[in-house]
């Protein structure tokens, strides 16, 4: 089977979406498949999983209409001598450019929704188009059920992995201080500089503060926060897990929109570290309040901080409780293995529109 893939990895490139789909690729890859790789910035965490008999296309300055069409028609021939089976888009820009190649190359589609929809002008569009795929995975309940209340049909719910195994003891604390982590792309929507401005107002003698990721607002937090002993910028770091097992006690992710379904938040939690998060979309599916964490609302420091001292004050318990509440994640490769079967059935189904 030959699969289009379309990306966009112009914002982040190690975000949850774009870690799904190198672990999508790379799967794929073992299994024999072809993939035609489309983004709208080179991510060489997915194109590494290529081969001679494969592809790749960047669709750059999007801005620009003439050269963007310019693109456009350039991807369009190439695709029609490579002739793929199926189109997989990950993102909604993904999904414009591979419902205009559905279209004209009379081929089947499928969108992984890995975001909640907005109420919004924009989004009304794009509800029409998602009504008319052929296949919708869903990452969590909470997108498969805002996709149902607006009309979508042909959903699936699949929802994300964990992609680490379970801590095999609970943790206690013990450290000269409590450890603050976070996770994530370092973009305004994940909360991150309310939560540094929320982190300042603790003991600094007692707490320490962990960030890992890469994003716009990197180097200007960085520059802010530089001369603060206690708080420590990692960038991008490949084996999370074994930072999150070093360097956090309490897993924070403060995130300021409904988030789909996120991982971060799953290896947090089966490495046995209680967690913070706003009581809102998926990522409020992953934590019941005093048992394997706290919901806190957005943007209210005060609510943050005392989250983190109930924490403190329950926390060989809530530890426990994580362990537990982990064996409800679904192991990566089951998923993998039920993702492929949902792609196979798509094609299967018929070879056109």
């Amino acid at each position: 089977m030959k699969i289009l893939l379309v990306e966009d990895s112009s914002k982040t490139k190690n975000g949850g979406g774009q870690m799904m789909s190198s672990l999508i690729s790379e799967y794929l890859k073992k299994r024999c498949q072809r993939i035609f790789y489309v983004d709208f910035s080179d991510n060489n965490r997915i194109s590494k999983y290529l081969n001679k008999n494969d592809g790749f296309f960047f669709i750059k300055r999007q801005s620009n209409l003439v050269l963007f069409i310019y693109n456009f028609l350039t991807l369009y021939f190439l695709l029609r001598k490579w002739a793929p089976d199926i189109i997989y888009c990950t993102t909604k820009k993904a999904l414009f450019i591979g419902v205009l190649l559905s279209r004209l190359l009379n081929i089947k589609i499928v969108y992984h929704a890995h975001i909640g929809l907005k109420n919004d002008f924009i989004n009304n569009i794009f509800n029409k188009i998602l009504s008319r795929l052929d296949l919708c995975i869903c990452v969590s309940s909470y997108v498969y059920e805002q996709l149902t209340t607006v009309g979508c049909r042909n959903l699936k719910l699949l929802e994300n992995p964990l992609l680490n195994e379970i801590a095999h003891v609970s943790r206690r604390l013990d450290g000269d201080k409590i450890k603050i982590g976070f996770a994530g792309s370092i973009l305004p929507t994940k909360g991150i500089e309310f939560l540094l401005k929320s982190f300042v107002l603790l003991n600094p003698d007692k707490y320490e503060l962990n960030i890992f990721g890469e994003g716009l607002l990197l180097y200007k937090l960085r520059e802010l926060y530089e001369k603060r002993s206690n708080i420590n910028f990692f960038g991008q770091v490949d084996d999370l897990e074994n930072h999150l097992d070093t360097h956090t006690d309490i897993f924070i992710l403060p995130s300021t929109i409904p988030e789909s379904s996120s991982l971060v938040l799953r290896q947090a939690i089966s490495r046995a570290i209680p967690v913070i998060t706003t009581n809102m979309g998926g990522q409020r599916l992953c934590v019941e309040t005093n048992f394997n964490g706290i919901l806190i609302d957005a943007l209210d420091s005060i609510i943050l901080c005392n989250g983190i001292k109930a924490i403190v004050d329950n926390y060989e318990m809530m530890s426990k409780n994580c362990l537990i509440f982990a064996e409800k994640f679904i192991e990566i490769d089951f998923y993998m293995e039920s993702f492929i079967e949902i792609i196979k059935s798509v094609n299967e189904n018929t070879a056109t529109r």
